[in-house]
């Protein structure tokens, strides 16, 4: 198996309120016997404030804390992420996996800073933080739903379907049973990422880069700002279809696999913003409104543009 090589940086101050103790405690109770952490092994040195986790991947370098007398800590760490052999895509869920625990931790902290040799966890570290919020509906956006959830559409999954299927200038069950010829992938048949694949190549510019369709090979093979903003707009997007043509049937808290920073950003609205206010809300138009304005800020965020098929 191939991997990716990444060596991260860590650069932290405690703060003079909280003891090392208090922070190994907090990391360790993070570590759960379960999923990726499961082999996930630590150590704490109590005299030499130090706290080491090992991996036991195979591969990974193990993470070490340890304070200085003015509550310091500098090192760094190597991770091995593997390269699924037919996708070509990486999976950073070990490096993700000590960042999100660092992160709950990160009040106990005067400061704390994340670099790495491509830039993949310092823009994940970022991507902890809020990007973008849901957008609001102007008028003409709320009107729509309206008319589409009256003509019948009323579960969010078939209206989504509906305005993307308008916007192709298709009839429903056209755009629905659709496939472009030029951007068929067997893996992904059935699902809606094929459906939001095809509208986005058809009908869409990306940032100042041109029409999609004409840059969509260009920029197809490597990885890059495009694909990112690809892969992380069909898979953000499948977090809300639970049709069975998305990643999960119902609505889940736990943080998605997401193995790029702009996705982890869109879970991080999905799991704080647009997940609290569906499961608040029972009435199905209200659920329609919210996903369409959530499915707007995704494809806002990832820096797509509706111009239409020509």
């Amino acid at each position: 198996m191939d991997y990716m090589t990444d060596t991260v940086f860590f650069d932290g101050k405690r703060k003079r309120t909280k003891s090392s103790m208090e922070i190994f405690e907090k990391i360790a109770k993070s570590i759960k016997k379960k999923g990726i952490m499961n082999e996930w092994e630590y150590s704490i040195y109590e005299a030499d404030e130090e706290m080491v986790i090992n991996f036991n991947d195979g591969k990974s370098e193990s993470f070490s804390i340890k304070f200085n007398s003015k509550g310091e800590f500098n090192n760094f760490c190597k991770f091995y992420s593997p390269i699924d052999e037919e996708t070509k895509e990486v999976d950073y869920t070990v490096m993700y996996a000590i960042l999100d625990i660092l992160y709950k931790a990160k009040s106990k902290f005067n400061r704390i800073e994340i670099t790495d040799d491509y830039g993949i966890a310092a823009s994940y570290w970022e991507s902890k933080k809020f990007k973008f919020d849901l957008k609001e509906l102007t008028d003409e956006e709320y009107n729509r739903v309206k008319r589409l959830f009256d003509t019948g559409y009323t579960r969010h999954e078939d209206l989504l379907r509906a305005i993307m299927a308008e916007d192709m200038g298709m009839e429903y069950e056209e755009f629905v049973a659709y496939e472009n010829p030029g951007i068929t992938y067997d893996f992904m048949k059935g699902k809606i990422n094929h459906l939001c694949l095809a509208y986005i190549y058809e009908a869409s510019t990306f940032r100042d880069e041109g029409r999609v369709k004409d840059i969509f090979f260009k920029f197809q093979s490597d990885p890059n700002k495009y694909n990112f903003a690809l892969w992380s707009f069909e898979e953000g997007i499948s977090f809300i279809f639970f049709d069975g043509t998305g990643v999960t049937e119902k609505i889940t808290f736990e943080k998605h696999w997401c193995a790029m920073p702009m996705l982890s950003q869109i879970d991080l609205v999905y799991r704080e913003k647009f997940a609290p206010l569906y499961v608040k809300s029972i009435d199905p138009f209200e659920r329609c409104v919210l996903a369409y304005r959530y499915f707007l800020s995704v494809y806002l965020f990832t820096g797509f543009r509706y111009v239409g098929r020509k």
